[in-house]
């Protein structure tokens, strides 16, 4: 519930925090935590922030950015090393080393900050990133 709020889904915590203030769950409460999960339910969220979206690799329809697979045609779609979301045929990219997918500006901001791939520890520069132009072709071979 804590967790929740800290991550901003306000609506999720306030319904946790009505839940544990019912008299069967009350008692059992972390005296340290208490006045947090009364001070959260006290402020009623109607609604959260919609998740942003971005087109799956597959089929284009828009898809949650922390979701890997996609609904609408069933395939499951790989993360990006570098942001965590998953990959679009736009400006996507591959490590050299691990040949692992990555949106390429971001894997070029990581590499600028440490010179190796989050992945598998490969020495690399920024300059050897280059948008691949299969994508598609490489994620059906998978």
């Amino acid at each position: 519930m804590i967790e929740s709020s800290k991550a901003q889904l306000k609506a999720t915590a306030f319904k946790l925090a009505c839940t544990l203030l019912k008299e069967e769950y009350r008692k059992k409460l972390i005296p340290k935590y208490g006045k947090t999960i009364k001070q959260i339910a006290r402020r009623p969220v109607k609604e959260e922030k919609r998740e942003a979206s971005l087109n799956c690799p597959y089929c284009s329809d828009p898809v949650p950015v922390t979701q890997m697979k996609c609904e609408t045609c069933k395939n499951y779609i790989p993360f990006c090393i570098a942001s965590g979301y998953h990959i679009t045929l736009e400006n996507c990219t591959f490590c050299p080393s691990c040949d692992f997918p990555a949106d390429a500006i971001m894997f070029r901001r990581i590499l600028e900050i440490d010179s190796k791939c989050p992945m598998c520890n490969a020495e690399l520069s920024a300059h050897d990133i280059k948008v691949s132009s299969k994508v598609l072709e490489k994620l059906k071979k998978r």
